[in-house]
């Protein structure tokens, strides 16, 4: 539980040298995954870094994985928020960009979430961190809405998004654009119109 801790404060911290670090494990990470039977001592000989550091960062190779899927997701919601305040696209504009900025992320990141066992952590990371862009967006958009509400609304929202993505990673039978329309479809009103 210690060590649990130690990771977390260490993934939150602004400290130069520990984000230096977990930002080379993860570069590191996202250059060796080419399938599932990346060990440990392979990924620490090709990042550079002692085990110990490795796990001082990761429990495992999955939340290497989460960490790196986690990442394309960053900068999704400051963009949506920024451009639902600016007011210069309309809703539908803004609702297919944030879209397209997730499906195109979830693509070129392919690899790390088909990477072995990381599916579920990936998945409900995922649905944590769209259900934020999905508030901001259900608070610019629903102002009058009560937290449960919103917090319902934003919940489920990412839930079904992620699930529906991932699923996609797995087995892209339709291209992009199509399975953009299919969500952009789903989509409440509110964000379409």
């Amino acid at each position: 539980m210690a060590q649990q801790t130690r990771r977390e404060s260490l993934a939150a911290t602004d400290d130069v040298r520990a984000v230096e670090t977990r930002r080379r494990l993860i570069s590191a990470f996202r250059d060796a995954v080419d399938g599932p039977d990346l060990s440990v001592t392979e990924f620490c000989r090709t990042a550079r870094v002692a085990r110990s550091t490795f796990y001082t960062h990761f429990a495992t190779m999955q939340d290497v994985a989460v960490a790196a899927v986690s990442e394309v997701f960053a900068e999704i919601e400051p963009l949506d928020s920024s451009r639902r305040s600016d007011h210069v696209l309309s809703r539908p504009e803004i609702t297919r960009l944030g879209l397209r900025a997730m499906v195109d992320g979830l693509w070129e990141a392919r690899a790390l979430v088909r990477y072995a066992g990381s599916k579920p952590l990936i998945q409900s990371k995922l649905v944590e961190e769209v259900a934020v862009v999905a508030r901001g967006t259900v608070l610019s958009e629903l102002p009058s809405l009560d937290e449960n509400g919103v917090r319902t609304l934003a919940l489920y929202m990412a839930a079904g998004t992620v699930y529906v993505l991932l699923d996609w990673i797995e087995e892209p039978s339709i291209s992009a654009d199509e399975l953009m329309e299919h969500l952009y479809t789903a989509f409440p009103a509110w964000l379409t119109a």
